[in-house]
């Protein structure tokens, strides 16, 4: 993708965490997790939407004879799996009680899973085709696991680094913008950096949160974020 296009999915992307967020002032997330609410759906199908379009478009089709509108999630675990551990990816939403998303979870069985256990991309499936008789699948965790999801894929793909800068959406710690963004061009994901936003924080490239929220060291991991820190209490 060039940076037109990622600037533009950037803006799309905070124009849904704004949405989201105004539901989640109402709404709060600790008891209301599998909540029906059927005006979600439109950020769902929108956010999930972003992701299929990101993983369509990045995809090599080099030695492959398939057509890239035939690409189906089955291609995209695979590939995006294998080159960045989705599975593994872990986020820490800014709402309390702290906890840890990990949207692309069920990818870590790629030869035993159907499809449909990314609970929401099957809810994307259904509503971007039928909304009425899917209203069901309107809930808070789909619109936040769809939105945390293309908060994931933004914190992985190269090609969205520098927009991510630009954006204020990259705590960089000790390194200059200019080293940082020659690094990742080069290719590596194994740098401290923290990609945030106002709901979602994902450790960059294939970096990932301790499993228990008590033992993250923002210090020792390399990370300067004063917000994390401040959620934290640490």
């Amino acid at each position: 993708m060039n940076q037109t296009e990622t600037e533009l999915v950037i803006e799309w992307f905070l124009d849904l965490e704004t949405r989201l967020r105004q539901f989640l002032r109402t709404v709060p997330l600790n008891w209301n997790y599998k909540a029906v609410l059927p005006l979600l759906s439109g950020i769902i199908v929108e956010a999930a939407g972003l992701v299929d379009s990101i993983f369509r478009k990045e995809y090599d089709l080099s030695g492959f004879r398939i057509r890239r509108k035939n690409l189906r999630i089955t291609h995209f675990q695979e590939y995006y799996e294998r080159r960045y551990s989705l599975s593994s990816k872990n986020t820490m939403i800014y709402q309390y009680p702290p906890v840890l998303l990990t949207p692309f979870r069920e990818w870590i069985f790629p030869s035993v899973q159907p499809e449909s256990t990314l609970e929401w991309w099957d809810a994307y499936n259904k509503l971007k085709h039928e909304r009425i008789e899917h209203y069901s699948s309107c809930t808070l965790s789909n619109a936040i696991l769809s939105l945390c999801a293309l908060h994931q894929v933004l914190s992985v793909l190269p090609c969205f680094f520098k927009a991510l800068v630009a954006h204020d959406m990259i705590e960089l710690g000790e390194f200059s913008v200019s080293y940082a963004i020659e690094y990742i061009e080069q290719g590596h994901q194994d740098m401290p950096f923290l990609s945030e936003s106002e709901l979602f924080a994902t450790p960059y490239g294939k970096q990932r949160f301790p499993d228990n929220l008590l033992n993250i060291d923002r210090m020792s991991l390399g990370w300067r974020s004063n917000r994390l820190e401040r959620f934290l209490g640490r």
